[in-house]
C-alpha cells in the first residue's frame, strides 16, 4: 500500500519540489501535501499511476537496511531525538561521530541517482 513515507521518500530521492512531484503524479500540490502529511488516504487510481512510474518502492528497502548516519555511515549506536508526525523529519544523533541528521537525509544518502 502506498503511504506518506513512500511519497515523501520518493520526492526527496528525485530532488523534486512538492509542486513538481505533484505535476509528475498528475495531482495538485495541496493534495500531495495532504498525502505526505498522512491526512488523506492514497486512492487506488493514484497508487496504480505511481506503480507505473516507480515499479520498485523505496521505503521497504530503507526499513530493511535501517537508518544510517550520512556522515560516517554508521547504523549504531544512533539516538532518536524526536518523533514528529512526519517520520522523514525524525531527528537522529550518531553517537559514533556526533552528527545530527533526519531520516530524510539518511534516505537521500541511500538513494542518490
Amino acid at each position: 500500500m502506498l503511504d506518506a513515507l513512500e511519497l515523501s521518500a520518493r520526492r526527496i530521492q528525485e530532488k523534486l519540489t512538492q509542486a513538481d512531484f505533484a505535476k509528475k503524479l498528475g495531482i495538485s500540490q495541496s493534495y500531495l501535501t495532504g498525502l505526505e502529511r498522512g491526512l488523506i488516504k492514497v486512492s487506488d487510481k493514484l497508487e496504480k499511476r505511481y506503480d507505473r512510474l516507480y515499479p520498485k518502492r523505496l521505503t521497504s528497502i530503507t526499513f530493511k537496511r535501517g537508518i544510517e548516519c550520512p556522515k560516517c555511515h554508521g547504523t549504531s549506536p544512533l539516538e532518536k531525538l524526536s518523533e514528529p508526525k512526519d517520520e522523514l523529519n525524525t531527528v537522529w544523533h550518531c553517537t559514533d561521530c556526533g552528527y545530527y541528521f533526519t531520516t530524510g537525509e539518511s534516505w537521500q544518502m541511500h538513494y542518490r541517482p
